[in-house]
C-alpha cells in the first residue's frame, strides 16, 4: 500500500463519500509537502544570516507539519485545521513578500498566497472559496499599499540564495498545480466511470455508445426478435407475513438469479417493474437463434426458482410468456433514459404471460414455429386474447432429447 493510500485510509471517516475522502487525502498530502518544501528553504536562510525570515519559515514549516499530523490523528478536525492553515499561509506569504522587498521584489513568496484560493476550491468547494478569494484580494491590496515601505526594508541577499528561494518557491507552485491537476483528473475519471456504469445498467452497451456519440433519437426496427415476460403469481398472500426488508431481499435474490441467466445466454434485460420481469432476444444485436436462446432462458428461470430455498415454507412461482416477431426498440426520456420495446409482438408476449399458468412457459404459435424442431411443446386449447380473438398457443416442455 502506497503513502497516499495509507493517508486516505487514515483520514477517511465512515460516513465520507468519495469526494470527501479525496479532498482530505489531498489536503493532508499538501500539508506534509509544504512542510518539506519549507524545511528545505529554512537552512539556507539561516546560513546566510536571514534569521528573522528564517524563523518565520521554520515556524510555518512546523505549523504545516503539525496540521498534517493533527488531521491524521483526529480526522474530524480536518475542516478547522486546514482552513486555519490556508489563512496562515496567505499571512505568511504577505509577511515574506514585505520582508523581501514588497509585492514586486518578493513575488517568489507568492505560491504560499495562492494556496488559499486553490486549497479552498480543492478541499472545501464553493462556500469557502468565496471567502478565500475575498481574503486573497484584500491581501493583494494591502501589499500594494505597503509597497513604498517594503522597498526600503529588504536586506542584502546573495544572488545564489535568492535563486534557491525562487527555485524552491516555483517548485512548490508546480507541486501544488500538479497535485491539483491529478486530483481533478482522478475525480473526472471517477465520475466518468460511474456515469458510464450507470448508463450501462440502464441501456445495452451498443445503445449507450450511440447515445454518448450522438444526440439523435435512437429508434430501430427489428424484423425478428423474441420477447419474454415473467410475472409472480399470488404475491399478496406470499408476502403477507414478511417484513418489508425480507420481501425486498427475497425479490433481489430471485431477480439477481434471473439477471445472471440473462447474461449467460447473452440476452437483453429490458426492465423490472414490481414483480414483473421483461427480457428481449435478438436485439440490439440481431441473432438467428433468438427464440431458442429465450426458450433456454425461460426453462432455466423456472428451474432456478425451485433451487432457491423456501421462506417460511413458501416458494415463489412465476408465469412466463414468450412471443416472437417484428418490433421497434428505442430510447425514451431525457433525464432518466429507458430502453424500451413497442409493437404487437410485445403486447402478445404480455398476453402469453397473463394467460399462462404458474411454473410453466406459455408460448405463441409464432414462437412455436421457431422452436418446434429443437424443443418439445404441448398444444393447449385455443384461448381468447383481448384484441386478437382466439389464438393457438403452446406450453414449452423442454429441449428434444437426442
Amino acid at each position: 500500500m502506497g503513502i497516499i493510500e495509507r493517508i486516505e485510509q487514515r483520514v477517511a471517516l465512515p460516513g465520507d463519500g468519495e469526494t470527501e475522502r479525496s479532498r482530505k487525502t489531498l489536503a493532508t498530502t499538501v500539508l506534509f509537502a509544504a512542510s518539506l518544501a519549507l524545511s528545505i528553504q529554512t537552512p539556507a536562510l539561516f546560513f546566510n544570516g536571514l534569521t528573522t525570515i528564517a524563523w518565520q519559515y521554520a515556524l510555518f514549516a512546523l505549523s504545516s507539519l503539525l496540521a498534517g499530523l493533527l488531521v491524521l490523528a483526529f480526522p474530524r478536525s480536518y475542516g478547522v485545521v486546514v482552513r486555519i492553515f490556508l489563512i496562515v499561509s496567505i499571512l505568511f506569504s504577505a509577511v515574506a513578500q514585505v520582508y523581501f522587498g514588497g509585492y514586486t521584489s518578493g513575488v517568489y513568496a507568492m505560491p504560499w498566497a495562492i494556496m488559499l484560493p486553490l486549497g479552498a476550491v480543492l478541499f472545501f468547494g464553493a462556500g469557502f472559496t468565496f471567502v478565500s478569494l475575498g481574503v486573497f484580494a484584500a491581501t493583494l491590496v494591502a501589499l500594494i499599499l505597503l509597497e513604498p515601505l517594503a522597498i526600503a526594508l529588504p536586506p542584502q541577499i546573495e544572488t545564489a540564495v535568492l535563486l534557491s528561494i525562487n527555485t524552491l518557491s516555483l517548485a512548490l507552485l508546480c507541486l501544488m498545480v500538479a497535485l491539483a491537476s491529478l486530483y481533478l483528473l482522478r475525480q473526472v475519471e471517477r465520475y466518468r466511470t460511474r456515469a458510464n456504469n450507470l448508463l450501462l445498467n440502464m441501456l445495452p452497451e451498443s445503445i449507450a455508445s450511440r447515445l454518448k456519440d450522438s444526440s439523435e433519437t435512437i429508434a430501430d426496427a427489428y424484423g425478428e426478435a423474441t420477447v419474454l415476460f415473467a410475472d409472480m403469481v399470488g404475491s399478496t398472500p406470499l408476502f403477507a407475513d414478511l417484513e418489508p426488508a425480507e420481501i425486498v431481499d427475497w425479490l433481489n435474490e430471485v431477480f439477481s438469479m434471473f439477471d445472471r441467466l440473462v447474461d449467460k445466454y447473452g440476452l437483453e434485460k429490458i426492465r423490472t417493474i414490481g414483480d414483473n420481469y421483461m427480457v428481449a432476444s435478438g436485439l440490439p444485436v440481431p441473432r438467428d437463434d433468438h427464440a431458442q436462446a429465450m426458450a433456454l432462458l425461460a426453462l432455466d428461470m423456472l428451474r432456478g426458482l425451485q433451487e432457491i430455498p423456501t421462506r417460511q415454507g413458501k416458494r415463489m412461482a412465476f408465469r412466463v410468456g414468450i412471443n416472437s416477431g417484428p418490433l421497434v426498440a428505442g430510447v425514451i426520456g431525457e433525464s432518466k433514459y429507458q430502453y424500451d420495446l413497442w409493437g404487437d409482438t410485445v403486447n402478445i408476449a404480455s398476453r402469453m404471460e397473463s394467460h399462462g399458468e404458474a411454473g410453466r412457459v406459455h408460448i405463441s404459435k409464432a414462437t412455436y414455429e421457431l422452436l418446434k424442431e429443437d424443443f418439445d411443446c404441448m398444444s393447449r386449447e385455443k384461448i381468447a386474447v383481448k384484441g386478437k380473438g382466439e389464438m393457438e398457443t403452446y406450453y414449452l416442455v423442454g429441449p428434444k432429447s437426442g
